[in-house]
């Protein structure tokens, strides 16, 4: 007999609580480790937001396992104390306890000749794994930066570091630039405090903290016009997000992105 996701949605829900109480048990599952935990208080927001921002690679790692549904049959998308219904578990299988981030693979960026290159990695929030049976498991969404929905998948969580800005009064080196990819949800213009994805990472040079310079080259001679500032929050191989820290005027996808010297 062949079983649908619907079919088996309604095996897990019809566990209830007490059910999932025993598996957690019968799982011995330790409490999760201090370094997985968010923190909490005034500190919390800027940690959640840096754990939400936008990212890209070059190539997507193989998933740890896949959003089938929910518990709740009649939901679609998923939030916040909702709990999923996880399938297509890979081999390094999943841990109760333990928590991890939902994430969605968006559509291919095109940026110049470069289609198709970068992988946008789109965090939808992280969620905690409360059983694991056979090829199946069931996790609650603990914090949601976006609604979560069905072929959504997981990928090992780590707690971000808020960088600290590090002094840098070197020049802006307007030759050797970087490209804007995208926006939070590949939006294409954001101002002050909003986050950028940009195609140099730390195989160039680039760490957290450091601040950059955004400009734009203007009419046929290429003059240069400074738009504003940027620093960086996360340095990956080949890309960086950086947060917009000071802007006259709107970034823009295209736009450059100078490193100091």
């Amino acid at each position: 007999m062949t079983h649908t996701h619907t079919d088996r949605r309604r095996s897990w829900a019809a566990f209830g609580v007490v059910g999932l109480t025993a598996g957690l048990l019968a799982a011995g599952a330790a409490a999760p480790a201090a370094a997985q935990e968010m923190p909490t208080g005034p500190a919390a927001r800027e940690v959640e937001a840096l754990a939400c921002a936008p990212r890209a690679v070059t190539a997507l790692p193989a998933p740890l396992a896949m959003v089938e549904g929910g518990v709740d049959l009649k939901k679609q998308t998923f939030g916040a104390g909702d709990r999923i219904v996880l399938g297509n578990i890979g081999t390094e299988g999943l841990t109760v306890g333990r928590l991890y981030f939902l994430q969605r693979q968006l559509a291919p960026t095109v940026h110049g000749d470069d289609t198709d290159r970068w992988v946008n990695i789109h965090t939808l929030g992280w969620a905690r794994v409360e059983r694991v049976e056979g090829g199946q498991a069931v996790a609650a969404i603990v914090y949601s930066c976006d609604a979560a929905e069905t072929e959504d998948f997981l990928a090992p969580f780590a707690v971000p570091t808020v960088p600290t800005p590090i002094p840098d009064s070197g020049e802006p080196d307007f030759n050797n630039a970087a490209t804007v990819l995208f926006g939070p949800s590949r939006t294409s213009v954001t101002g002050a405090e909003g986050m950028l994805v940009i195609d140099r990472g730390a195989d160039q040079g680039l760490r957290p903290g450091q601040m950059l310079t955004i400009f734009r080259r203007q009419g046929a001679g290429g003059l240069t016009e400074v738009i504003g500032e940027a620093m960086v929050l996360i340095a990956m191989p080949d890309t960086a997000t950086v947060r917009v820290t000071k802007a006259s005027q709107p970034v823009y996808r295209g736009d450059l992105i100078a490193l100091r010297k």
